[in-house]
């Protein structure tokens, strides 16, 4: 958990989704950002699938960007998941961090707005 806090306060989750931006075509790059997003936005605290009612450290949520506009990282995994339709490993992570993104009520309303 601490080490989960520790990258949150530092900003890990906007420099993956950055990554993913900056390489648009590497499928491997992509996975290992998902994988990494599963690992972020699972809630901390509590226990695995618990729903929780408030977010990780930073409160504004898992994929604001920078911009505290959480539709921005979630267009760039969007576009991933479309972009590697074919990638099953890719697919299978991606559908597991947004699952982990969900187990926050609020994020979940904003997926679900998608």
């Amino acid at each position: 958990e601490r080490q989960r806090t520790t990258a949150q306060l530092a900003g890990l989750t906007d420099i993956v989704l950055r990554g993913m931006v900056l390489f648009p075509d590497s499928s491997e790059l992509h996975t290992s950002a998902f994988h990494t997003l599963v690992l972020l936005a699972r809630p901390l605290g509590g226990k695995e699938g618990m729903l929780f009612h408030r977010t990780m450290v930073n409160s504004s949520g898992i994929l604001n960007m920078g911009s505290g506009n959480a539709t921005n990282g979630t267009a760039v995994m969007m576009d991933s998941m479309r972009r590697f339709s074919s990638n099953e490993v890719l697919q299978a992570m991606s559908c597991w961090s947004m699952v982990n993104i969900a187990l926050v009520p609020s994020q979940k309303a904003m997926l679900v707005k998608l």
